[in-house]
């Protein structure tokens, strides 16, 4: 499941609210005209690492790893600001400082470059605008983009993994088949198997409910919602779509879910 099947979810009546992020809710409402759709309250989560995207590269790659932090601290402000508002409009940004283009790499990292020209990536193929596969099968969005700077300043040729699952990209991740996967929040168990760099962007996470639904400000009116409304719950939480009955376990899933997420 994704996104967009978790906003069709909520349009059609088998789910209460999606919880996502900001940028993915405007840009598939405004492409699929989901005009019964409205964005009811921001979602805080209490791990802020959620909120941030990065580019996680195999454990077994520091060399590269190395590269991919010093690239991405080297994008300026003023890129940052070209890519959000092609991709993203007025969101706000990741708060970065502004570092010379310049990438300064070792020299094991250069000989380390010589020696891996081509990179393998995975990208989410239904996560626009920040990662996805278009008609033609081609990659776009911001991730695009990004590792589009990173190539110019790397020598780096990033190869394409085709026909991959957000699922089975995270599972090549792990079983190393994947060399990075270059949209990705950082999580304590992603950790384990992956190195980040620094964050190169900030996405917001809201509610989406029906316009005919009661105002949800946060994620505390979700719960009160869900356990009255007497209907299928649905949360869709880093791009996994949890549907559940609305019976007792049905709740204790979602509210288990949400409990996570606010500590």
């Amino acid at each position: 499941k994704n996104t967009l099947e978790a906003m069709k979810a909520v349009s059609f009546g088998n789910a209460t609210a999606a919880l996502g992020e900001l940028a993915v809710f405007h840009y598939l409402l405004s492409e699929h005209m989901m005009t019964n759709l409205a964005i009811s309250g921001e979602a805080k989560l209490g791990d802020p690492e959620l909120s941030l995207l990065n580019i996680a590269t195999r454990k077994d790659l520091p060399i590269l790893a190395s590269i991919l932090r010093k690239c991405v601290a080297s994008i300026s402000k003023e890129e940052k600001e070209r890519l959000k508002n092609r991709w993203i409009g007025a969101m706000e940004m990741a708060r970065a400082s502004a570092p010379d283009d310049r990438v300064q790499l070792t020299p094991s990292e250069k000989e380390w470059i010589q020696n891996h020209p081509q990179i393998r990536f995975g990208p989410d193929p239904a996560w626009p605008p920040f990662d996805f596969i278009d008609a033609q099968g081609r990659h776009k969005g911001m991730t695009s983009d990004i590792l589009k700077l990173l190539a110019e300043r790397t020598g780096f040729e990033f190869v394409l993994e085709p026909n991959l699952t957000w699922q089975e990209v995270l599972g090549s991740a792990r079983n190393r088949t994947l060399d990075i996967a270059p949209c990705l929040t950082a999580t304590p168990e992603r950790e384990g198997y992956l190195n980040f760099t620094q964050p190169y962007t900030y996405v917001p996470w809201v509610i989406v409910t029906r316009k005919d639904f009661r105002s949800i400000q946060d994620l505390g009116d979700l719960i009160e919602a869900d356990l009255v409304a007497g209907e299928a719950l649905g949360i869709q939480v880093d791009r996994h779509l949890l549907l559940a009955p609305a019976d007792d376990e049905g709740v204790a899933r979602v509210l288990d879910l949400l409990e996570r997420l606010q500590h």
